[in-house]
């Protein structure tokens, strides 16, 4: 309401996405996120198809050098019942493309960025 055009978050659309296809899990970079992306999902309504938020100790630029990390913790995502997984933040933007997985993996930015486009659509 306060800035006059749509506003669109990133973690929101991606985890709208995910749910879609059931059960889902997110991998970030740093530690913070678990709680914050855990109360967002509880207030999207979307918290009883989360799994898991696996927020790694690293930053998020620093764990974009690092994909098989991230790699690593969707396959355990993928082990505990995802059949999605959210490769959550900007500085991770890109990564979900590069890496093989048995799931399907979103990119929190692209999906972030598809949303606002909607959002943006005239009608």
């Amino acid at each position: 309401e306060a800035a006059g055009v749509p506003v669109v978050g990133m973690a929101e659309a991606s985890m709208k996405e995910a749910a879609r296809n059931g059960r889902y899990s997110i991998v970030t970079g740093g530690p913070a996120w678990g709680p914050i992306l855990q109360r967002l999902a509880l207030a999207l309504n979307l918290s009883n198809e989360l799994v898991s938020v696996r927020a790694l100790a690293l930053p998020g630029p620093q764990l974009a050098a690092r994909p098989e990390l991230i790699s690593e913790e969707v396959e355990k995502a993928r082990k505990e019942g995802a059949e999605t997984v959210i490769i959550g933040g900007a500085a991770l933007a890109g990564l979900a493309r590069k890496l093989e997985s048995r799931v399907p993996l979103i990119d929190s930015v692209e999906c972030g960025a598809r949303a606002a486009a909607r959002a943006c659509s005239p009608t």
